[in-house]
């Protein structure tokens, strides 16, 4: 494509990936294989939290998206790349706090407009701590 690209509006509807401020996306390709795509096209102009959006979230998921956000935090916190910072360390305290603080909530209350908000901006946090701090092991594993 030549010239710019459309203005880019993120709205996540689960608070797992934080994909909705980082440049990277998995993408499934027919029924089992994920691919990475790296791009920064991929970064939004903006990303709308919006914890209405995952109030009718089934609980396991809720509690499987919490955790898949606070390994990406534990993970910008402990990379080892050059690149991790301070920065990346407090954003991805803050996202331990705000998520640790609230799965169990969400899940026990899934109506808790709270809790929700709280784990969308975790796992908001978490996204922008492990853009700017590579990912590790964990991740590799998550893949055959």
């Amino acid at each position: 494509a030549k010239g710019p690209r459309l203005p880019l509006i993120l709205v996540p509807t689960t608070a797992g990936t934080g994909s909705e401020v980082t440049p990277i996306s998995i993408i499934t390709v027919g029924e089992e294989e994920k691919r990475g795509v790296v791009s920064p096209f991929l970064l939004p102009d903006l990303a709308v939290l919006d914890p209405l959006l995952t109030l009718g979230l089934p609980g396991p998921v809720t509690a499987a998206t919490g955790i898949d956000a606070m390994v990406h935090a534990i993970e910008g916190y402990a990379s080892k790349s050059a690149n991790n910072n301070p920065v990346s360390r407090t954003l991805a305290v803050e996202a331990l706090r705000l998520l640790g603080g609230n799965i169990e909530k969400a899940v026990l209350t899934p109506r808790d407009e709270d809790a929700r908000g709280a784990m969308l901006l975790g796992s908001m946090l978490a996204g922008m701590a492990f853009a700017n701090s590579p990912v590790a092991a964990v991740h590799a594993l998550a893949y055959p």
